[in-house]
């Protein structure tokens, strides 16, 4: 399901060669200097406890496809947060799908979701902004409380947001893949949803909390695996509202 989401097939299809021949080729200098450290410095935090990622060959599979974007997109290269979203893709797809994958992902009009990870990351600092106003309009106790207790969203969302929930190494992975299916169906919007469903459901265990155990509740330290099917369904629930009348309630 995946690769028809993603359109993968039809990019290898047209592009039969390109991965092969772009892997095969030598690193420039250029990519050498500005990707290859902080790629093998990110390997080993990229969902460390899968199976296929902890293997000698996932980590080589997500090196490949790391430096093969890095030098398919000369000017973005490689920025921390996109080992995450490949990791991902490689417990669902084919490592040339993978790389297929990412480039939709960032580059598509359905996803576009490169300005997230370009100079100053201009989208997730928009996505911040209104993740902020949406958490005053529909929970304003939970906003007066995690400013009461100097925990701003950007302790905890940006993970949320920038790498598709993968960065909380917490999540459980068959509610990750679940969050993966809608969001690859309803887009971006539904990754927002999603973490206004977060912050309901952990709302109570929130506001009785102080600094530093919201920072374990927020990366999902004792997340119940049980409400996995109610987080789904909220953040439908959620998305759909903002569909229909273009708020967040």
């Amino acid at each position: 399901m995946w690769s028809f989401l993603l359109q993968t097939n039809t990019r290898i299809e047209t592009q039969p060669h390109v991965y092969t021949e772009i892997v095969s080729s030598p690193l420039s200098n250029e990519i050498k200097a500005g990707c290859l450290r902080k790629i093998k410095v990110d390997l080993p935090r990229s969902m460390p406890g899968h199976p296929i990622l902890k293997s000698e060959e996932g980590q080589k599979a997500l090196a490949q496809v790391l430096m093969a974007f890095a030098t398919r997109d000369s000017e973005l290269q490689y920025c921390q947060g996109l080992n995450f979203l490949v990791a991902e893709l490689l417990c669902n797809l084919s490592e040339e799908e993978a790389f297929w994958g990412l480039i939709q992902l960032l580059t598509s009009t359905r996803f576009n979701l490169r300005s997230f990870f370009t100079k100053d990351v201009p989208l997730l600092r928009q996505s911040l902004r209104r993740f902020q106003e949406a958490i005053e309009e529909t929970m304003p106790d939970l906003a007066e409380h995690l400013e009461a207790q100097n925990v701003p969203v950007t302790c905890f969302a940006p993970t949320w947001l920038h790498t598709v929930f993968v960065g909380a190494d917490s999540m459980p992975k068959d509610i990750l893949d679940h969050i993966w299916d809608c969001f690859l169906i309803d887009g971006p919007d539904f990754v927002f949803s999603c973490s206004l469903a977060c912050l309901r459901l952990l709302k109570d265990s929130i506001l009785t909390a102080e600094c530093e155990e919201i920072m374990r509740i927020t990366h999902f330290d004792s997340w119940d695996r049980s409400l996995g099917g109610l987080l789904i369904d909220t953040s439908l629930h959620i998305l759909l509202r903002h569909r229909s009348d273009n708020g967040w309630s």
